[in-house]
């Protein structure tokens, strides 16, 4: 391949000003001048792995002897650094460029290279990402299939880390131009399914919307149906229940029609019937029919208890069987069954924490803890139980406090911890605790604040952020400060009123506006004189 010479790169170099990609692409090519144009099909061979040794490049380049010395120079050029341990890696924005240009100007040398990438890795045992990743692109037919086996095996087993890892290299696919269709609908899938809490609502739907358009048209079914269900979540998320009902309806239409039809004792199509139960059941607690919701939770439940019957061993059921039991405790508690919740809670709390001993460093696993922690918190407030409410709020702040630590930008983490400071300020407020209520209530606000403003579509973060209003206004009512009370009361029915004006069938959302004028009424008459602190139970 001729290279152009040094007033062409730098004539390249103010051309590319404005576009970060071609701006790395040309000063790459100056490097290359400098250091020697026979480096060039090194760094392109280079930039397909996440990282490389001389090993991988001869696999990658059978036909080019690879001299130590020619090596050498390779790793000596300032966008090469070590990585972890396993060699070294393009730096991330060249390596991206590279793989960018080859996508749109060489696509048959991309895809031969991540073919010979991908028949490298593939013995590897811890490099199954990676050896994925390559062969969507060299054979995105086959491997499409293969994505979605391996997504399935990695949460029946409780693989976290590869599943965290499969959702990032995926993403990264979706930047390149070009993308076979194949490789496009799985990525499109599997990242809003694995990668939800780095995205906005509006972002999770056009991916789940993308990825629906090319399965229809491979005709794909479970492909299909994942999509239609990441379509409801999205809607369900937007606070459009009937759109998300319909979503999770198709889910279930094409289970039926084309899935279990043929294979009615899949345990991979039973879970995903499984799940779509459970999804309509939360649309039927939004709408507040309790027992149409029970009915969903029951079938989920059901489903799974009979999954970890016929395989003890896979990791996912019990987990998805905990998630089961929290739904119907959650009716139970809506239908005042106290005793009925707090069974549900405890057995899902059991497995929960036997999950977490097998894999401490699980995640995923300590989130589903820690919102156990939270529903048996739930039910003793409702007890009266003040002190084992505030033992099981305290928990499930720490393990989500432990979380965001690790990953600061991931938003379902942070909600989470919000509801946590929020659930502890209920609390506070019971024992008559009003300061550090108003400190709790205060530290949920700001997380709910910052969440709004990342994705300002979101109606059920909106909806958080106006509870918390509510809340925090009814506790400056209490602590004297009656006109800071009644600013936070308004803006929080001013904020309902829009979400029950966009979604007129969501009983909790109308529940909560009716709530709120109701405190309006009790406190606007007479800002002057602060009302009566709330009695402890």
């Amino acid at each position: 391949m001729s290279q152009p010479n040094l007033d062409h790169i730098l004539a390249q170099l103010k051309a590319a000003q404005g576009n970060p990609q071609a701006l790395t692409l040309a000063t790459l090519n100056i490097v290359l001048e400098a250091r020697g144009p026979q480096l060039r099909p090194l760094i392109e061979a280079a930039a397909i792995p996440h990282w490389f040794d001389r090993d991988i490049l001869t696999a990658l380049l059978p036909e080019q002897a690879i001299s130590e010395e020619t090596f050498t120079a390779l790793t000596a050029l300032p966008m090469i650094e070590p990585f972890q341990g396993k060699g070294w890696n393009v730096h991330e924005s060249t390596r991206l460029a590279l793989r960018h240009w080859l996508a749109a100007e060489h696509p048959e040398r991309l895809r031969e290279l991540s073919a010979h990438a991908a028949d490298h890795f593939h013995p590897q045992p811890d490099a199954e990402v990676e050896t994925l990743y390559h062969r969507l692109l060299a054979d995105p037919e086959h491997a499409a299939r293969q994505v979605g086996d391996a997504c399935y095996t990695f949460q029946k087993h409780g693989r976290q880390t590869e599943l965290d890892r499969l959702g990032l290299v995926l993403a990264e696919l979706l930047t390149l131009p070009q993308l076979p269709a194949a490789a496009e609908a799985r990525a499109c899938l599997h990242v809003v399914e694995i990668r939800d809490a780095y995205l906005t609502t509006e972002e999770c739907q056009d991916l789940a919307q993308r990825a629906l358009r090319l399965f229809q048209t491979q005709e794909v079914a479970d492909g299909e149906a994942h999509a239609w269900c990441a379509l409801g979540d999205a809607a369900l998320a937007l606070g459009q229940l009937r759109e998300a009902e319909q979503a999770y309806q198709q889910t279930k239409r094409i289970l039926h029609d084309q899935l279990l039809v043929t294979q009615p004792d899949s345990p991979r199509w039973m879970r995903d019937l499984a799940v779509a139960h459970s999804r309509l059941g939360d649309v039927r607690m939004a709408q507040g029919q309790l027992d149409a919701a029970a009915q969903a939770f029951s079938e989920d439940h059901a489903i799974f208890a009979r999954l970890v019957a016929l395989d003890p061993v896979n990791t996912n059921w019990p987990r998805e069987l905990a998630v089961a039991h929290g739904k119907l405790g959650n009716v139970h508690m809506a239908q005042g069954q106290l005793d009925a919740a707090a069974q549900a809670f405890s057995e899902g709390m059991a497995i929960c924490t036997r999950l977490v001993a097998l894999d401490p460093a699980n995640t995923g696993w300590l989130r589903d803890l820690a919102v156990a922690h939270s529903r048996l918190g739930d039910v003793r407030m409702a007890q009266g139980q003040l002190d084992a409410a505030a033992q099981a709020f305290s928990e499930y702040h720490a393990i989500f406090s432990q979380l965001v630590a690790l990953d600061p930008v991931n938003t379902s983490w942070l909600r989470e911890l919000a509801v946590a400071h929020s659930k502890l300020g209920d609390v506070r407020m019971v024992q008559g605790q009003l300061d550090a209520a108003a400190q709790a209530f205060s530290e949920g606000m700001g997380i709910r604040t910052r969440l709004v403003a990342l994705d300002p579509t979101n109606s059920s973060w909106q909806y958080d952020l106006a509870i918390t209003l509510f809340k925090l206004g009814q506790c400056y009512f209490y602590t004297g400060k009656p006109k800071a009370g009644v600013l936070l009361l308004r803006k929080a029915e001013s904020q309902l009123s829009q979400l029950v004006q966009q979604s007129p069938d969501h009983a909790e959302w109308r529940k909560n506006l009716q709530s709120v004028r109701q405190a309006l009424r009790q406190f606007s008459p007479s800002p002057s004189k602060p009302k009566s602190k709330p009695k402890r139970r």
